[in-house]
């Protein structure tokens, strides 16, 4: 990459790293984290992905499934969230769920993709019963479920520490 073109420059290193091949280590991480130079945050990662692929680009079929819009988050930019018994509030039921994801099946999906509001009332466990059931009746998706957000919301939940949450999950 021309070096005149990287805006912040901490990443110089980085470039010359990814450039030749060599492995990165966890300062390189966090630099990458940190910077706002995304124009060769993206830069990096399509010569990654150029050497593992060459010119192939792989997606995922996911099907993305909202359990409930009803959350107790106080996000800036949320247009979602609805409070409880609120007009557009929901909550998915297990069945109303599964029938999301068989339907997506007929489209050819390898992946579920779960997000969800910060639901006053569930517990840790009825987020857990979502997961156990879609990897119980379609063994052979990938699954993907939960926020940051979302597992810091489970592990407030009484009766769930951070620790338990991230074990279980």
């Amino acid at each position: 990459m021309d070096e005149r073109l990287i805006e912040d420059k901490s990443l110089l290193p980085v470039v010359e790293k990814v450039e030749s091949g060599k492995r990165l280590t966890l300062k390189d991480g966090l630099l990458l984290l940190k910077t706002k130079d995304i124009l060769t945050l993206g830069y990096l990662a399509n010569a990654v992905r150029e050497k593992l692929n060459g010119k192939f680009t792989y997606f995922v079929v996911n099907r993305h499934i909202n359990l409930t819009n009803i959350c107790v988050g106080t996000c800036k930019f949320c247009a979602f969230r609805r409070k409880k018994g609120e007009p557009e509030a929901y909550e998915l039921t297990v069945d109303e769920v599964l029938k999301k994801v068989e339907d997506g099946i007929k489209f050819g999906i390898t992946e579920v993709h779960i997000v969800s509001g910060l639901h006053p009332d569930w517990k840790f466990e009825n987020y857990l019963e979502f997961v156990r059931e879609i990897k119980k009746t379609f063994p052979q998706l990938k699954i993907q479920a939960f926020t940051g957000e979302e597992v810091k919301h489970f592990s407030e939940i009484p009766g769930s520490s951070f620790y338990e949450v991230i074990e279980k999950l």
